[in-house]
């Protein structure tokens, strides 16, 4: 390999790299909940303090309760998420009904903080047919299918 060909290489697996960390910046401007900064240990104590609060009645009136839910938790509200995708500091389990789309988007605490748990820090919720859908509809929707709620 000549050594510009070795450069224009080097070059393009740094802006393969970085794809992933573009792709979950581009997917954040179209949340329908974020959190405006990092959560401190405080106030993931605090989440999982109000955690009780986040029933499938509560959910259905209120989809941001989704925020700060763990993997088991959500697990055993929706059940087992129909599609998973890995990277590595973050997590989208995703949810299908017939009429939407729900993406959960899972972020590990610091790794310096005594829980290491993988929360909710937003969601997308898009519909599958012409007819637009609210976040409400659609985790009505997927909650009432859920093995935990039927």
């Amino acid at each position: 390999m000549t050594r510009g060909g070795a450069a224009k290489a080097a070059h393009l697996c740094a802006v393969l790299a970085l794809l992933p960390l573009a792709a979950c910046n581009a997917m954040a401007a179209f949340t329908h909940a974020q959190p405006s900064a990092a959560a401190s240990p405080a106030q993931d104590q605090g989440l999982a303090q109000t955690a009780s609060l986040r029933t499938p009645a509560a959910l259905r009136a209120d989809p941001n309760r989704l925020i700060g839910l763990s993997r088991q938790e959500i697990s055993g509200l929706l059940g087992e998420p129909g599609f998973v995708r890995r990277d590595r500091a973050a997590q989208m389990w995703r949810y299908i009904d017939d009429s939407c789309v729900l993406d959960l988007y899972l972020y590990a605490i610091a790794a310096d903080s005594p829980d290491v748990t993988a929360r909710v820090r937003h969601y997308d919720v898009r519909s599958r047919n012409a007819r637009p859908v609210t976040p409400q509809a659609c985790v009505s929707a997927l909650l009432s299918h859920a093995p935990s709620t039927s």
